[in-house]
């Protein structure tokens, strides 16, 4: 069981929101050392974030997002000063809704002419603009989307039952 959010975790916590706050994009290979072998943060396999074994608040959750990174396999929270290690039970973001941009449009004629596919948000209120089918990879099991940074998420299960008949099956 978590243990509810404490002064110290919230103090270090708000270091973290600062550097965050105060960095610009770093680029791939551009990145310092990682502060210590062990993950301060986790990713469950619904996609909620924990912050030393404490739920993290969305807001914050969805701050670090935009710092998120996947290197070799490995996820990171990367800033121009600090490098921070988060481990993720399964996959770093879950899809929890999206809009079609064209609803007429096929998914083969929208991959034939890599058109935009789909808007969509995931559980921590990210917002992910113009996903082309390109980046979907559909598998039996699981439906997952190729994001910037080495990111790859996946469609929750309401949204993976609405893709699948939305843009998957002949009517």
């Amino acid at each position: 069981m978590p243990k509810e959010f404490n002064q110290q975790a919230c103090a270090e916590l708000a270091k973290l929101t600062q550097k965050v706050t105060d960095s610009a994009d770093v680029a791939a290979d551009d990145h310092p050392e990682l502060c210590q072998d062990s993950a301060m943060f986790h990713i469950d396999e619904q996609g909620n974030w924990l912050y030393q074994n404490s739920p993290l608040p969305s807001k914050f959750a969805k701050m670090f997002f935009g710092i998120l990174h996947c290197i070799d396999g490995q996820h990171y929270l990367i800033t121009p000063v600090e490098k921070v290690k988060v481990s993720v039970a399964r996959f770093p973001l879950v899809l929890t809704d999206f809009e079609g941009v064209d609803d007429h449009l096929s998914a083969s004629s929208a991959l034939a002419q890599e058109q935009t596919l789909i808007d969509a948000t995931s559980l921590i209120g990210t917002e992910h603009k113009e996903i082309k089918l390109s980046q979907f990879n559909i598998e039996e099991q699981a439906i997952t989307v190729k994001f910037e940074r080495g990111i790859i998420g996946i469609l929750g299960r309401a949204c993976y039952y609405r893709f699948i008949n939305q843009y998957l099956t002949d009517d």
